[in-house]
């Protein structure tokens, strides 16, 4: 018992630890700090605390606030360059969807299954960092332009070595249509010019979607030619197109006011 009263002593005299974990600065700015307004002023504060890619993303995996989340996006994403200049003119050469209505569609559309992101038409690479951020286990970007598909893969090394993304070389057109199957989530922003090859694409796309997949089109441009290649009932609809494959069946969302609804897209 005496041995009891001297190891309650020595413990009491021992100094206390704080309640609170103290946060890095690093730590302290990516959850507290306010943000500079402009992308290459917080590009610069991110910088100048040593503030990588890769810790930015695992910070933005569990951050809820949205605003701070697509700030920091932005700002790390802002200094990957766009080669615009497209060679083939049959594409439409590194134009950027922006970054905002991205995650926000992507976030309301992602199931908590989906690991797997494909961007076709990946340009800079911006969204499969983005997506790598919202809580996709893997993105892949296939890009047909070399200089843009040499540009994104040095700019995003790092996250390639850690073998979170991939960038490949190739044409959407002309790769084996299987190779789209393994994906859970599928993005794209129309970067074919020609409506009906931009139709056949997505028809492509549609039958090789895997069952609770995404296939989202931000740009559609070309629902009527669609609608006769396919042989779907594909609603007039302009901007943002989504479908999702539930029981082998295509279904096509509708969002309302607090929720969205899944509606089966019909044969004609």
């Amino acid at each position: 018992m005496r041995w009891i009263f001297i190891a309650m002593a020595l413990y009491a005299c021992q100094p206390k630890k704080s309640s609170t974990n103290q946060l890095t600065p690093q730590q302290n700015f990516l959850q507290k700090a306010h943000l500079p307004e402009n992308d290459s002023l917080l590009q610069h504060r991110l910088d100048s605390l040593h503030i990588n890619a890769w810790e930015v993303c695992l910070y933005c995996q569990k951050e809820q606030d949205n605003t701070r989340k697509i700030r920091l996006i932005s700002a790390i994403c802002q200094k990957a360059d766009n080669y615009i200049n497209s060679l083939d003119t049959s594409y439409w050469g590194g134009i950027l969807y922006r970054m905002k209505p991205f995650v926000e569609v992507v976030q309301r559309l992602k199931e908590p299954y989906h690991r797997n992101f494909m961007d076709i038409g990946s340009g800079n690479g911006e969204k499969l960092y983005a997506a790598l951020c919202l809580g996709f286990t893997h993105s892949e970007g296939l890009e047909y332009d070399t200089t843009l598909v040499n540009m994104s893969q040095k700019h995003w090394q790092s996250i390639i070595q850690r073998q979170k993304m991939s960038i490949k070389l190739g044409n959407a057109l002309t790769v084996t249509p299987q190779y789209y199957h393994q994906f859970d989530f599928i993005y794209l922003y129309s970067p074919i010019r020609n409506h009906t090859q931009m139709a056949q694409l997505f028809f492509t796309l549609m039958q090789q979607l895997k069952e609770g997949g995404i296939l989202l089109e931000v740009r559609m441009v070309y629902a009527p030619e669609l609608r006769k290649v396919s042989g779907y009932n594909i609603p007039e609809i302009m901007g943002t197109f989504a479908l999702k494959k539930q029981n082998g069946k295509l279904y096509y969302v509708q969002y309302n006011e607090s929720h969205k609804d899944w509606i089966l897209l019909d044969k004609l």
